[in-house]
Order: structure tokens, then C-alpha cells, then sequence
């Protein structure tokens, strides 16, 4: 977010606007799906309490992993298109080296990500999680289902409505 800040007003605010958006509704359905789970002896608080999710709650582990690819920048997904934007807004702005360092961090922090991405799917579920409530479900799949349509299809959109924002 901070290369939009650095491309400068007419350039980075629209693709902060966009980013930001997309980044927010992901990581709302990330935190609001670990949230939502919970162990017997109480709720989710490290990664390996996600191990073997898929085999319990197989939408639950797709819904957060698209979230997840989605906040690491993973194309086609909605994050990939609001760093893009962000990017290239560095870009335009003659930001070359600033835009290496995003990318690079980017890299880094996927390594991150595919650690949660790997409790989920690969490795063995130590204890099965409690029964959540149908907050899991509305949080995880209404962010999936709703937001990464909404961000792909409408991105140029939504991009009117951040640059017409930034102009005011």
C-alpha cells in the first residue's frame, strides 16, 4: 500500500483505494473464519490447529485457502489484481527499485502463507475441531463467493469509483 503512497496522489491513491478494499474483505474473512473455530479446550490460536482441516470441514479449508492465495497476491484471485494495480502505480511513477522490493516481499511472505495452506491440506489434523456455528460458513463462503466475483469481474468498477474518490 505504501508504493501507492509513494507513486503519489494522482497515480497511488486510486490503487491504495482498490487495494485496500480487496485486502480488507479478505483478511475480514480470514480472521472472521479462525475466529469462528474452536478446539475443546478452547478457540484456534496457533497454525497447527488448522492441520488436517480439509478432512473435516472440506469447504471451510477451500474457503480460507482461496482467501489466503488471495491476501498473498495469487492470480486470478481479487489480491493479485490489487497489487497489481499498486505496482504498476510505482511504475508509472518511475518507482522501478521500489517495485523489486514489493515483489521480493511478496515472494517472502508467500513462503508464509503456503505455511497455513500446508496445515490445512497436507499435514495430519491433531484433534478435530468443535462444530462452529453458521457464522464460519457466512464469513468464509460470503467473502469467497460474493467478494472475488464482485473484484474480478468488477474491478474497472471499482477502480472509477477509488479514482473518483481520490480526486475529491
Amino acid at each position: 500500500a505504501l508504493m501507492g503512497v509513494a507513486a503519489g496522489e494522482a497515480l497511488g491513491a486510486p490503487a491504495v483505494l482498490v487495494y485496500m478494499t480487496i485486502y480488507v474483505a479478505t483478511t475480514l474473512g480470514i480472521f472472521g473464519g479462525v475466529l469462528a473455530m474452536r478446539r475443546r479446550d478452547g478457540m484456534v490460536e496457533d497454525v497447527s490447529d488448522l492441520n488436517g482441516l480439509i478432512r473435516h470441514r472440506p469447504g471451510v479449508a477451500v474457503g480460507m485457502t482461496l482467501l489466503v492465495f488471495s491476501v498473498a497476491g495469487i492470480p486470478p484471485l481479487a489480491g493479485f489484481f490489487g497489487k497489481w494495480m499498486v505496482f504498476k502505480a510505482a511504475l508509472d511513477a518511475d518507482l522501478l527499485w521500489l517495485v523489486i522490493v514489493g515483489v521480493v516481499a511478496s515472494v517472502v511472505s508467500l513462503g508464509y502463507y503456503l505455511r497455513i495452506v500446508w496445515a490445512m491440506m497436507v499435514e495430519p489434523a491433531e484433534e478435530k475441531l468443535e462444530p462452529a456455528d453458521g457464522a464460519v460458513a457466512l464469513t468464509i463462503y460470503g467473502a469467497t463467493a460474493l467478494a472475488f466475483p464482485v473484484f474480478v469481474v468488477w474491478i474497472g468498477a471499482l477502480m472509477t469509483l477509488a479514482e473518483t474518490a481520490a480526486a475529491g
